[in-house]
This record gives structure tokens, C-alpha cells and sequence, in this order.
């Protein structure tokens, strides 16, 4: 699936809206890794093209981090959180999953003052359907721990998964995530968050698929809003 076709950029007040990126413009370098997707090397500095012809400087939300000191005070994640589940609901609603959400796929615009973000890369989606899938073409650190016990996966509950993932990253400042050791209970999440914040890493980050929210809970958590 072609990466600039299903593109959506989120505005600073949470709204979705239609937006590309321009790979040729960015000048980024594509690599394989298993499974077969392409990727975009993190850290390369990019440009977003909106609607309009002007371009926007932007980093990948790792690299993002890195230059933030590693992590994110919780009012700049909840902004970004904001827009990204704004955007998963959009993709949703056009039967596109995404499959692969995380730092590397998530660009923030740098000259603005309020954080915006766009998802992009979409070489591992396919259509959002209502049943299991059982080839897993994101990164495996992030695939949900169904997939790992079960060897299959559904849509919505892997994209709140994965959200989960990325609001973890963003605020834990400590490496990168990963499942199993997740499940092992070797990344605990920090009692330093708010007890909102916590609830929704637990509730996104549930071992079993159906307890976590839909994404029109999550918009609604009391973190969110």
C-alpha cells in the first residue's frame, strides 16, 4: 500500500484532516527489515506537504524525544495522544489499519508552536476487517501479546495496542518497548504518571484484547480530555 495515499495529518486543536507526506521532497531512505515492509531510516529530518504547497520542517517522534531529553512532561503527550487516536479513528472509518504505528512513524512538526503530528508509512497496512489476522508485517517489539500467544490479531484492538505503545515511549524516556518484556513485567508503568495516565496505559496495554477501549472510549478517557 502506497504510504502517500493514506497519509493523515491531525490539527493542534485534535481535528483530523487529509495531509502527505512528500518522500521525494524528504529525501528519506527506505530499507527492508522482515516480513518484507519497507521503512523510513528514523532521525532524517523531513517536510510535510499539507494542502497548501508550503513545506513544513519535521522530525520522526524519536527523534523528537531524543532532541526533548528523551521523554515528554505528560500536558505535551496528552496533545499528541489527542490527535493520534483523532487520526487512528479517521483511518478506522476508511477500513485502513495501519498495522505499524510507533515512534519511527509518527512525524511532529517543528515550527509549530503547538505540537502537531501526522502518521505516515503505510507499507505494512491493508484493509481494516472484522476478523483475525495471522501475519503480523509491523515491528514485532510492538505486535500485540494475542499475536505472540495465539498467533492472530484483530484491527482496532492492535491499533489501541499500539497507541499504548507510543504514549508509553513518549513518557518513559528509557529505550525502546517491548512486548514480551513488557509481559514479564520488566517495564512497569511509572507511578511518577498521573492516575488518569495510568489508567489508560493499563487499559490500552491489557494482555487481553476485548478488555481494552474501543478507540471512541479512548477519546472520551478523562486523561484526553
Amino acid at each position: 500500500m502506497q504510504s502517500s495515499k493514506f497519509n493523515f495529518s491531525t490539527a493542534g486543536d485534535g481535528s483530523a484532516e487529509p495531509g502527505s507526506v512528500s518522500q521525494d521532497e524528504a529525501g528519506t531512505k527506505r530499507s527492508k527489515r522482515k516480513g518484507g515492509c519497507d521503512r523510513e531510516e528514523p532521525g532524517e529530518r523531513r517536510r510535510v506537504s499539507g494542502q497548501s504547497s508550503a513545506e513544513v520542517p519535521c522530525v520522526d517522534l524519536r527523534q523528537y524525544l531524543r532532541e526533548k531529553g528523551g521523554s515528554l512532561q505528560e500536558h505535551e503527550a496528552k496533545i499528541m495522544m489527542r490527535q493520534l487516536v483523532e487520526a487512528a479513528t479517521e483511518l478506522h472509518s476508511k477500513h485502513v489499519f495501519h498495522c505499524d504505528i510507533k515512534l519511527e512513524n509518527i512525524i511532529v512538526e517543528t515550527g509549530s508552536d503547538v505540537p502537531r503530528v501526522h502518521v505516515t508509512d503505510f507499507s505494512c497496512g491493508c484493509v481494516a476487517g472484522e476478523g483475525y489476522y495471522r501475519l503480523f508485517s509491523g515491528i514485532p517489539e510492538y505486535a500485540p501479546p494475542e499475536w505472540y500467544k495465539h498467533m492472530r490479531y484483530k484491527a482496532r484492538p492492535t491499533a489501541v495496542w499500539q497507541l499504548g505503545v507510543v504514549l508509553y515511549g513518549v513518557l518513559d524516556g528509557h529505550g525502546s518497548f517491548d512486548t514480551l518484556r513488557f509481559l514479564r513485567r520488566k517495564l512497569p508503568i511509572s507511578s511518577e504518571l498521573s492516575q488518569n495516565c495510568q489508567e489508560l496505559l493499563r487499559m490500552c496495554l491489557s494482555k487481553v484484547p476485548k478488555q481494552r477501549p474501543t478507540l471512541k472510549q479512548l477519546q472520551h478517557h478523562p486523561w484526553l480530555q
